[in-house]
């Protein structure tokens, strides 16, 4: 049913409990299990009403939890907010069905990702 990551984490291996899982989940999952072994990871914001967006450190990189469903490419599932009117538009646009996107500190460079697909 899961697979030990760690001795703390796990993960779920079917869809169904995939499925199930709370909004951006998997991308908290990660970022944990980041931070346990050493990887710096960004520092993760929660903003929910106006003020919040006014007292954000800017920049800040907005993403939503599952750009997939949306049915946006990769340069579409992020934003670089510079500024609360950005952040706040950018939030608007990313959030779905309840579900809120992540906003996290942007970290300047280049972006790398990665893809597994095991047995």
């Amino acid at each position: 049913m899961y697979t030990r990551v760690s001795e703390k984490w796990t993960l779920a291996q079917n869809k169904e409990q995939e499925e199930e899982s709370h909004a951006g989940t998997l991308i908290r999952f990660v970022n944990a299990l980041a931070r346990e072994i050493g990887v710096p990871v960004p520092k993760e914001y929660f903003p929910r009403t106006t003020e919040d967006f006014e007292v954000l450190p800017y920049p800040v990189v907005l993403k939503p939890t599952c750009g997939e469903k949306q049915g946006l490419s990769a340069e579409q599932r992020y934003v670089i907010a510079k500024d609360a009117r950005t952040a706040r538009a950018a939030f608007e646009h990313f959030t779905f069905e309840d579900q809120y996107p992540v906003v996290q500190q942007y970290i300047a460079g280049g972006g790398v990702g990665y893809s597994v697909l095991a047995k």
